[in-house]
């Protein structure tokens, strides 16, 4: 059985309505981080058959972005089974459980409006992430910590290249910076994924289907030449 993560605070819980009432069209073990949530809350989920974790209040709030990095990984048990990272304002259509039956080391989903308009900060959905419960997932989960706490790093300088988009030349309230770990570092990690395939596929029309990547494969000088297991 494939496993469903996600996180959500008190006062964001009533738009997760959805997600709750669609729960049960997937056959999975559901999982919920979160800082702050009241006995009412946290019981709608055990009815929903959802496990609750509670986090540190200060960090979901300073790093929420990089904190999915952070709990995927605690919840991979390395037993080769498939595990996916959700927004809590996610409705579930129907159970994706066979698309683990797919070899890769992780599943990004693809925008194929902002891939068309060039609007490299998007080109990935920064509100799902898919990856197998093994020893290479928790690599690529500790390679993208890496990459945010630092703020980019050499095997991947479209990660740089997107930054500057959100940094630069951008009137005050639409600036975003990279230091700031609660707002789009994981959009623009997954985004630089994806704009490595783009540029060397030349742009062509994607499946709308999420899109997995082996990283021995396909990233070249992505092979983790820097140490970090």
């Amino acid at each position: 059985m494939h496993k469903v993560v996600s996180m959500v605070n008190e006062p964001y819980f009533k738009f997760g309505k959805a997600f709750l009432e669609s729960r049960k069209n997937v056959n999975a073990e559901f999982v919920v981080y979160g800082p702050d949530l009241n006995t009412k809350q946290q019981s709608k989920l055990a009815k929903a058959d959802i496990k609750y974790v509670k986090c540190d209040y200060d960090l979901f709030h300073s790093q929420m972005q990089f904190l999915k990095f952070v709990f995927i990984d605690e919840q991979n048990t390395e037993n080769g089974e498939g595990i996916t990272f959700v927004d809590w304002d996610t409705y579930f259509i129907k159970d994706w459980g066979k698309m683990f039956d797919g070899g890769f080391d992780l599943g990004i989903c693809l925008r194929n409006d902002y891939i068309k308009e060039r609007i490299l900060r998007a080109v990935s959905n920064g509100g799902v992430i898919f990856g197998h419960q093994t020893p290479k997932f928790k690599t690529v989960c500790k390679y993208a910590r890496l990459t945010m706490e630092e703020g980019g790093h050499y095997g991947l300088p479209e990660y740089d290249e997107i930054w500057k988009t959100l940094e630069e030349g951008r009137p005050k309230h639409k600036t975003h910076y990279r230091t700031n770990l609660r707002w789009w570092v994981d959009q623009v990690f997954l985004s630089s994924i994806a704009l490595t395939h783009l540029r060397n596929n030349n742009w062509k029309p994607l499946r709308k289907k999420p899109r997995g990547y082996k990283f021995k494969t396909h990233i070249g000088e992505f092979k983790f030449k820097r140490k970090i297991l």
